[in-house]
């Protein structure tokens, strides 16, 4: 079964050679940036403005890579797409995660729910004075960030924590493998949905690989089941429900797309969303605590990296600018959904959804962009891929930089100018190019 999303190949495959060595010598270049990253970071501390130069450098080569490789009418071949990045990502795992320490909250939850125990029950904060923790899980325990607020992350990701402390207890590397492999799982069906170019742009992205395969965040096991259930919804609407059910119980970034999914299905299938969705998150309900408080806590308190909510909260007070950039959202979403129903069309804009809802945030982390670039490759926007690369100055903050004139998660006062007028340049070309292409539709 094939789904064609997005962009169609206008022509069918054609090998050739020259283009072939351009993305084979891309693909050697940015595997030696990787290797030598790799490296770097296992002989000795790198400090920030070296680690984020090295994804620069490979952004650049990524760039030239894809434009070399696929003008004309040569198509690059699937295999060695895939194959590259899977070295890609098989690198990552080798090295321990640099300037991040989430992991050690995947690796406590994992062995918490183990026990089978509820790790929303307790902050980690409450087992500090426990004698009985293994020594490896203390070096988790001593490691994880709010240790006083119990963990935030939604049951499906607590499975896949789970799932890597069976494949390696107490062990980064059994993360970072578990969601290298839900990243090649996605790519395998976004190759079914999208062109060869398209696939590139995802399957190549330096952000892709360092915040999955270099600093193990999980967002992409949301993100493979969200696609998933896209994938299946035509012809597999049991699959698609099941997907759908469990990428909403990851993180809340999918309840954003799962109306759309669920529009295309009968309303037997619906009811059977709504009790899976209940029945993943009974365990937890039973046992007297889920994510929803320290998810309402991070809401209500935590800013990092906002965009317009950084403008309006110098204007006014922190919970006005919250509630104007949610309504704002909510008016932009409802507009959305009348013209998606009157257009009939069933491809689904998570770009621009995804993208509205995070320039609004409080929050941007990085890894939030993992839910925005697999629909960016079923569409024709450059946006996305320019904000990939630009958010990665984000990282740039007091603590990460070792500069005692800022506070741990401040960001130097360039980072945002710099990130957000990228993006910007970005969605105005977006806009200048759709423009153009109608005028000469019109003609």
């Amino acid at each position: 079964m094939q789904i064609r999303l997005g962009i169609k190949p206008s022509v069918k495959p054609k090998f050739s050679i020259h283009h072939n060595v351009w993305l084979f010598l891309g693909g050697v270049v940015s595997a030696l940036l990787y290797g030598y990253l790799s490296q770097e970071i296992v002989g000795s501390s790198i400090k920030i403005e070296r680690y984020i130069g090295y994804f620069g450098v490979a952004f650049v080569v990524y760039a030239c890579t894809i434009f070399l490789a696929t003008r004309g009418k040569s198509i690059p071949p699937l295999t060695y797409i895939v194959a590259f990045a899977v070295l890609f990502r098989v690198i990552g795992i080798t090295v321990s995660p640099q300037f991040e320490d989430d992991y050690f909250r995947y690796i406590w939850d994992g062995f918490i729910l183990s026990g089978f125990d509820n790790p929303y029950q307790h902050p980690p904060s409450h087992y500090f004075a426990n004698e009985n923790i293994p020594d490896e899980y203390q070096d988790a325990l001593s490691g994880v960030n709010y240790p006083d607020l119990p963990t935030i992350y939604a049951p499906t990701l607590q499975f896949s924590f789970l799932i890597a402390h069976w494949i390696g207890s107490a062990q980064v590397m059994a993360l970072q493998f578990v969601y290298s492999v839900a990243d090649v799982l996605l790519i395998l069906l976004l190759a079914q949905m999208t062109d060869r170019r398209s696939l590139m742009l995802y399957a190549w992205n330096p952000l892709v690989i360092k915040e999955i395969a270099f600093t193990a965040h999980p967002d992409v096991a949301g993100v493979m089941l969200l696609i998933a259930a896209i994938f299946f919804v035509k012809n597999r609407p049991l699959l698609s429900v099941a997907s759908l059910a469990l990428s909403v119980c990851a993180k809340p970034f999918a309840w954003v797309i799962a109306p759309f999914i669920l529009m295309r299905l009968r309303k037997t299938y619906v009811f059977l969303f709504i009790v899976l969705v209940l029945m993943i998150y009974l365990p937890f309900l039973v046992s007297g605590a889920t994510d929803f408080t320290t998810l309402s806590t991070f809401g209500k308190h935590w800013e990092y990296n906002a965009a317009i909510y950084s403008v309006l909260s110098q204007a006014l007070p922190a919970v006005n600018a919250r509630l104007l950039c949610g309504a704002i959202f909510v008016v932009m979403y409802l507009v959305y959904v009348r013209n998606y129903r009157a257009s009939g069309h069933t491809n689904i804009r998570g770009d621009i959804l995804l993208g509205g809802l995070l320039i609004l945030s409080p929050v941007i982390n990085p890894w939030y962009l993992l839910w925005i670039l697999p629909f960016a490759s079923l569409n024709r926007d450059i946006w996305p891929w320019v904000a990939s690369c630009a958010v990665l100055l984000s990282y740039f903050t007091g603590l990460n930089m070792d500069d005692p004139s800022l506070a741990s998660y401040e960001q130097a006062k360039w980072v945002k100018p710099v990130e957000f007028g990228m993006i910007a340049l970005a969605i105005l070309f977006d806009v200048y190019r759709r423009r153009r292409e109608r005028g000469s539709e019109r003609v």
